[in-house]
């Protein structure tokens, strides 16, 4: 508590014990002390992708992010269903590479072991949906 606030709370309580017949309460907590006083709901995690747009031909860098401050083990990533445009892979949980052909896909993945603000939270399922523009490549004969 910073020296400021200790001082304001001090002049509140005595300020109350001198005029206790009047029914005189405490402040309610600001926003910072509430927080750190009751745990609340879970923040929500809201796991995306960034990225996930590209053009044939040219190099895709897609990573997830979320709401808050998460963090997952790179074993806890799972790919559950749907395919990758082709020229992209996995590397862990970003996905990487050059897409070679134009369209759009989509892909399910799960995170375990997801942590935000030190909390632990079920498993969260993601799709993550592509969007490939330009032409495909021709075949040299």
């Amino acid at each position: 508590m910073r020296k400021r606030e200790a001082i304001y709370l001090g002049f509140v309580a005595l300020l109350c014990v001198v005029l206790a017949s009047s029914g005189c309460a405490a402040p309610a907590p600001t926003l910072k002390q509430a927080s750190q006083v009751q745990p609340g709901p879970l923040p929500s995690l809201g796991i995306h992708y960034v990225g996930a747009q590209g053009k044939v031909g040219h190099h895709l860098y897609a990573e997830p992010r979320a709401n808050c401050p998460v963090t997952w083990n790179k074993d806890d990533f799972t790919h559950v269903s749907g395919n990758l445009p082709p020229g992209l892979n996995f590397r862990g949980s970003r996905i990487e590479g050059v897409p070679e052909v134009p369209g759009r896909w989509s892909v399910t993945v799960k995170f375990s072991g997801v942590r935000c603000q030190n909390r632990p939270f079920a498993d969260q399922d993601v799709n993550v949906y592509f969007d490939i523009e330009g032409m495909a490549p021709r075949k040299v004969r």
